[in-house]
């Protein structure tokens, strides 16, 4: 009687946990990038005339993971060379930030050694509109992809 108690206890916890902390599967990781947290309409007054920014253009799937590298890096350098109020390198760095983890998922994107097309700009803005393009892109890859 003693031990069917104890078993009872412990498959009250067990189960407990268990539904607590489910255990992940590849099917069900969200490789989708939230729009609110990569913070790009607070990007849009960022003053960066000194910066010249480079991105890439007519990014193909299997070169997801480089173009985000490339974007990274564009936002760090955003970081440490512009002239910005706190807020404005606050809203900078989660986007750096955001990005980062979406590099960190490997299994939502191919990895291949990609060489695109680049377009130079000196305009901040325009970097931020492709950023935002491109992760509008990746998000809809990844739709088509689970559907």
């Amino acid at each position: 009687m003693d031990q069917c108690f104890r078993i009872s206890v412990w498959m009250f916890f067990l189960v407990g946990y268990l539904r607590a902390a489910p255990v992940t599967s590849s099917a069900s990781i969200n490789c989708h990038m939230n729009m609110d947290d990569l913070s790009f309409d607070d990007l849009e007054d960022v003053n960066c005339k000194t910066v010249t920014f480079t991105y890439p253009t007519n990014v193909k799937t299997e070169c997801f993971a480089a173009a985000l590298m490339h974007f990274e890096k564009g936002f760090a350098d955003a970081i440490e060379k512009c002239d910005s109020s706190q807020f404005e390198q606050f809203a900078i760095r989660q986007t750096k930030e955001t990005l980062n983890q979406g590099l960190k998922q490997k299994q939502c994107m191919p990895q291949a050694t990609c060489n695109f097309n680049q377009t130079v700009h000196g305009e901040f803005a325009d970097f931020v509109t492709a950023a935002k393009t491109f992760v509008e892109d990746f998000n809809t890859y990844q739709q088509l992809k689970t559907e």
